[in-house]
């Protein structure tokens, strides 16, 4: 693990890539509203004339609410859902990382027990020198 090359994990190396590219459009099709982002871009020429009506709380004109606050709205949505699924991918790789070296370290020691399931081996733990000794 600490040592490989892509040389020697070449094959694994692209089958990651292409299957993160695939998450990552699944990802972007769902969480953001195509149309949503084309009224907004489509809306950048338009000239609201000066006694359009505006909002009298915060004066905001009409094409403000019908194009760029759901715009917003939808940006806002996308990064949150980015930063949940960020630190889901965070946790998964780390945690198995964490399982992957446990079990080839206890297998080269001759600990490796096969029927038992220990629920805190879900947690992540701080990796120290010793940690798998």
């Amino acid at each position: 693990m600490e040592g490989d090359s892509l040389r020697d994990v070449g094959l694994y190396s692209r089958l990651i890539a292409v299957g993160l590219a695939l998450v990552a459009l699944m990802f972007a099709s769902v969480s953001i509203h195509y149309w949503t982002v084309m009224r907004f871009f489509g809306s950048r020429g338009l000239g609201a004339s000066p006694d359009a009506w505006r909002d009298p709380i915060f004066s905001h004109p009409l094409p403000f609410y019908l194009f760029d606050l759901p715009f917003y709205s939808d940006l806002l949505g996308f990064v949150f859902a980015l930063a949940i699924l960020s630190a889901l991918v965070f946790w998964a790789t780390a945690r198995g990382r964490e399982l992957i070296e446990h079990f080839r370290f206890s297998h080269l020691r001759g600990e490796l027990r096969t029927n038992t399931i220990d629920l805190g081996r879900l947690l992540l733990r701080r990796r120290t020198p010793d940690s798998f000794a």
